[in-house]
């Protein structure tokens, strides 16, 4: 199931990119953050075979509410690049790396 996730997440990206409006950018880009997120907790729900792990995730802290002066870099590494989302105190921007 790991490709759909990730052809989501590169249409999400694409799509991201393609807009002007930071408006409209953001909900996309954290949409492709959440997927790859929900990517990873299926990933540890099959390893472990258990629902423990929706236990786990109840209790993590959401990467907006870290701090307000905290940056944060999340990857995403497709197969032709790499996405960067940088949370910054003004949003969420999106940094292309081949």
């Amino acid at each position: 199931m790991g490709p759909v996730y990730f052809e989501l997440v590169d249409l999400l990206l694409q799509r991201g990119h393609s807009l002007q409006d930071p408006k409209q950018v953001a909900p996309y880009l954290i949409e492709a953050r959440d997927t790859v997120e929900l990517f990873k907790a299926a990933e540890l729900r099959d390893y472990f075979r258990d629902d423990c792990v929706d236990t786990a995730l109840s209790k993590v802290t959401k990467l907006d509410v870290v701090a307000k002066t905290t940056v944060i870099i999340y990857p995403i590494l497709l197969s032709d690049r790499t996405e960067l989302l940088v949370g910054l105190p003004t949003g969420l921007k999106q940094v292309s790396v081949q």
